[in-house]
């Protein structure tokens, strides 16, 4: 009788590099939010400098699930329709015709659709939090504005968005 012993051999698929409350954040989310940034910026740091980027990306990740938990506890939710909307804008300032292009460009730079629109939950979810906490305690004047874009872009060349949003929140 012959007997096969199959070798076995555990790879590691993935690591926790932090846990915030009860939720972890994984290598694969620092090194997706790593490509992203990267992938936008064009830059592919090397060495001390990606080692600096990975820090901060790690640090960006921990906000962002701290104020998740802070505003989950808050109740502060975001609708499918807002998420839909901001897509939208965000479709037509980019000059995008649809969500199939919008799907191969996001996919160019290492996001699907889905992880898309999750940020976009995320992100509006982190400033209704911020506009809770802070909103109504800093003030900025339309003098402070302009003497900051006067220092810092008027030089012309780069290209300015603003956006004012005021959203209800409940109490």
């Amino acid at each position: 009788q012959l007997a096969l012993a199959a070798s076995v051999v555990a790879e590691v698929v993935d690591r926790i590099v932090a846990e915030v409350n009860d939720e972890i954040i994984t290598m694969s989310e620092l090194q997706q939010m790593t490509r992203v940034i990267e992938a936008q910026s064009g830059i592919k740091p090397a060495g001390a400098e990606d080692r600096k980027i990975q820090r901060e990306m790690l640090e960006a990740l921990i906000d962002r699930k701290l104020a998740k938990a802070e505003a989950k506890r808050r109740g502060i939710k975001v609708s499918s329709k807002e998420v839909d909307e901001t897509l939208d804008r965000f479709k037509q300032r980019n000059n995008i015709p649809d969500d199939a292009t919008l799907a191969k460009a996001l996919s160019n730079e290492g996001l699907s659709l889905k992880e898309f629109k999750q940020q976009i939950v995320d992100q509006l979810t982190q400033d209704r939090l911020l506009a809770m906490t802070v909103g109504t305690k800093v003030m900025i004047s339309d003098a402070e504005v302009r003497k900051v874009y006067d220092e810092r872009f008027k030089q012309g060349g780069t290209q300015v968005h603003l956006m004012s949003l005021r959203l209800p929140f409940p109490p």
